[in-house]
């Protein structure tokens, strides 16, 4: 049986609420139905607090803001563009670094191509390469 998962917020929020007070009513049948529902969705317990209601006069959690869950892409963000760099891929290096690249260390010199990446320097890819199609980007996973 396919499951299809819970998108909007709202209904996750209350089909969350109604497994947990099912579980703890011991209805198992129906907490399995909720809880593959549950489990299906894109969301996930907030890092911050960890899905923990806050106390009498506490402020509510900033991360979720005191839903306890946020949607995986936020949780787990992308990883930036020079993770997704194909090994193809050159990065430009202008003249006036050139000099200097060739005395840093790798580590260095790694940290350096992600900034400039990640800031929006030209990567010239191979047009030929079957791994990204010629991009000179795939797909982070």
């Amino acid at each position: 049986m396919q499951i299809e998962p819970i998108t909007e917020i709202d209904v996750y929020r209350a089909t969350l609420a109604a497994c947990v007070k099912a579980e703890a009513s011991e209805q198992t049948q129906l907490a399995q139905v909720l809880r593959a529902w549950v489990d299906a969705s894109p969301f996930g317990g907030c890092p911050a607090c960890d899905g923990r209601a806050p106390w009498r006069n506490e402020p509510q959690c900033q991360t979720c803001a005191g839903d306890g869950f946020l949607p995986v892409a936020k949780i787990n963000p992308p990883a930036d563009r020079f993770d997704r760099l194909c090994g193809c891929a050159l990065i430009d290096i202008w003249p006036s670094e050139e000099a200097r690249f060739r005395i840093w260390t790798i580590a260095y010199q790694q940290d350096y191509k992600r900034k400039v990446v990640n800031n929006g320097r030209q990567v010239i890819p191979d047009v030929d390469c079957q791994k990204c199609g010629g991009t000179g980007e795939i797909s982070a996973t």
